[in-house]
């Protein structure tokens, strides 16, 4: 992402499935891209378990089992704000966030969880998606079908989701790749959001 008053900021997206035991793959994917922020899912860190990454603060929302749960890391360096969220779903949704702090503009990045089986309602995503404002980013493991992002079928969550989109503000920056494989078919369940004046600046 490029902002005018900043260097270029490098995000990387990522469901972990245990980023414990899949710690390896992950800093070696921030190393070689230069990560400045990760938006992690399904992290699967145990409650109060210490988690550390060398060069990177660490922002998470575990689930009390050690299952799911989504984190943020951020560099180094970068000044931000973790983000008291508003977390009234009524699903079993899970998300994080932070405010990052460059120079005079403050940027908001949100990781987020929603499992497969997970019974979700519109208020739930337009709850989500309001908490975006002007200058924010979100990413993660949606488990949300629908062609819109080239997903092969079409789930509630899917439909919830472009109904919303169609009614706000809100960028898909999905490309329309798969972004899981498997030996069946692939989807794309992992979806990024943006808001418009940020969107223009992601590459």
């Amino acid at each position: 992402m490029d902002n005018s008053n900043t260097n270029i900021l490098k995000i990387f997206q990522w469901n972990a499935k245990s980023a414990v035991s899949n710690k390896h793959s992950l800093v070696k994917c921030l190393c070689e891209y230069d990560v400045d922020i990760a938006l992690i899912s399904e992290t699967w860190f145990k409650p109060g378990s210490l988690i550390s990454f060398k060069g990177y603060n660490v922002v998470r929302n575990d689930r009390f089992d050690g299952y799911a749960g989504v984190a943020i890391l951020i560099k180094n360096g970068y000044m931000y704000n973790e983000l008291v969220l508003q977390n009234n779903f009524s699903s079993d949704i899970q998300m994080c966030g932070i405010e990052l702090i460059i120079s005079n503009d403050r940027l908001s990045f949100f990781s987020l969880y929603c499992p497969p089986n997970s019974t979700t309602i519109a208020c739930d995503w337009e709850n989500i998606f309001s908490q975006l404002n002007n200058t924010g980013i979100i990413g993660g493991d949606f488990n949300a079908h629908h062609n819109i992002w080239g997903s092969y079928k079409t789930n509630q969550k899917g439909h919830q989701i472009a109904d919303i989109l169609s009614d706000i503000d809100i960028i898909l920056l999905n490309t329309g790749q798969p972004t899981r494989f498997s030996q069946n078919n692939n989807s794309a369940i992992d979806l990024t959001f943006s808001s418009p004046n940020l969107a223009i600046q992601c590459t």
